[in-house]
C-alpha cells in the first residue's frame, strides 16, 4: 500500500515535494484540548495498536495551532460553527451532507418511460441548438 501512495503522490505532486512528505513522517495533529477523551472500550483489533503507544511526547495537548501547517477540518471556523450547531442546539443530530436518498417502499420501483412525441422534440431542439452553437457545418467544408 505505501508504494501505491508513494506512486500516486510522485503523480500528483513531483518527485521531491514526495520525498519531503516521506521523509518528514510526524503528523502535526494540531491542539487536542477541544477534542474529548474517549472513555469507551476499545475493539480488541486495536489493544496491539494501542499498546504500542510510544509517540504520546509528540502530540499537542494545549496551545494554538501551528502557523506553518494549514487547518485540520475541526480547526476551520466554517466547521466549528456548525460543529456548535450539532452539538448544542441540535444535540448530536448532524447537518451532514449525505450522498444517497432515502427512498419510500412505494416508490423504489423504477418509473416508466414513455416515448412521447413531446420528448423528441426537445431531443431536436438541443440537438439543432448545440449544431448552431459549436458550428458544426452539415456539407463538411
Amino acid at each position: 500500500m505505501k508504494s501505491k501512495m508513494k506512486a500516486l503522490s510522485v503523480i500528483h505532486k513531483g518527485t521531491t515535494e514526495t520525498e519531503r512528505t516521506l521523509n518528514n513522517r510526524n503528523f502535526d495533529y494540531g491542539p487536542l484540548q477541544r477534542i474529548k477523551v474517549h472513555k469507551d472500550t476499545h475493539p480488541k483489533v486495536m489493544k496491539k495498536w494501542i499498546k504500542a503507544f510510544n509517540w504520546h511526547d509528540e502530540l499537542q495537548y494545549s496551545g494554538s495551532p501551528s502557523k506553518s501547517r494549514k487547518l485540520h477540518r475541526h480547526e476551520k471556523l466554517k466547521n466549528r460553527i456548525i460543529f456548535a450547531i450539532e452539538n448544542h442546539l441540535l444535540r448530536g443530530k448532524k447537518i451532514a451532507r449525505k450522498n444517497y436518498i432515502i427512498v419510500d417502499k412505494q416508490l423504489r420501483k423504477p418509473p416508466k418511460l414513455s416515448l412521447t412525441p413531446f420528448i423528441f422534440i426537445d431531443f431536436m431542439k438541443y440537438t439543432i441548438k448545440a449544431l448552431f452553437l459549436f458550428n458544426i457545418d452539415f456539407q463538411g467544408t
